[in-house]
């Protein structure tokens, strides 16, 4: 389920994007609600399309895979509201930190039991401009679903530092600042892992087909990617 101050509405595509700290569905022209972009990157750059945002999406997490694109590679996760008949795909590039902090919890989730999936202003961070800087928050039965690779701690000064579980490795520092590559590594085959074994709530439910230029574009022109 979608969930926001504004209305549902039924559209031909089920794939989500996050732009600008929401769940963004693009849909056709003169949809009530919909809000106009225009495209900065890609074949159809200043194309104008309409979308509609979504603070939060709820429901069961069915699918999972890494597939390599032209803009690089991206994340397609399946979601389904069972109760609403409805499927989703979320669409995520793998430069995501949405996306890594969703693999980060995916071992303490049941599979079984719907998620909701809510972008939530940061009460304090920017970004270098001075916007908003939003968060994902997992939450199952009502509560936060906890990282299951890094416990923070409180030291002697009050400052809180990480403690890394589960064989993630550390963050390598160098002399332009730290390097994340081996936790994304990781992260990844933790993804790839995790979707291999995984049964899904419901035999036989099947996602629809994300179209692959879809995909491309909604990748590109993304809030993780640079406009």
């Amino acid at each position: 389920m979608l969930s926001d101050k504004t209305t549902n509405v039924s559209s031909g595509s089920t794939k989500l994007t996050i732009v600008g700290g929401k769940w963004t569905l693009r849909v056709p022209e003169g949809t009530p609600g919909a809000i106009g972009r225009e495209l900065t990157k890609g074949k159809n750059e200043g194309q104008t399309v309409y979308e509609m945002k979504y603070q939060s999406l709820s429901g069961c997490i069915v699918s999972g895979e890494l597939v390599e694109s032209e803009v690089g590679l991206n994340a397609e996760i399946g979601i389904a509201d069972f109760k609403a008949n409805d499927s989703y795909t979320i669409s995520l590039p793998a430069e995501s930190r949405y996306l890594k902090e969703l693999i980060k919890r995916l071992p303490n989730i049941d599979a079984k039991e719907e998620v909701s999936l809510e972008l939530v202003e940061h009460p304090k961070k920017k970004t270098k401009v001075g916007g908003p800087v939003y968060n994902l928050h997992v939450v199952q039965g009502g509560k936060l679903v906890a990282d299951h690779f890094t416990e923070w701690k409180t030291g002697e000064d009050n400052k809180q530092f990480p403690v890394l579980l589960h064989g993630m490795p550390d963050a390598v520092h160098t002399r332009t600042g730290w390097d994340f590559k081996a936790q994304d590594e990781f992260l990844f085959n933790v993804f790839d892992d995790h979707f291999k074994t995984f049964i899904a709530p419901v035999a036989g439910d099947t996602m629809r087909v994300v179209d692959t230029d879809d995909l491309q574009e909604d990748a590109e022109e993304s809030e993780d990617v640079p406009f």
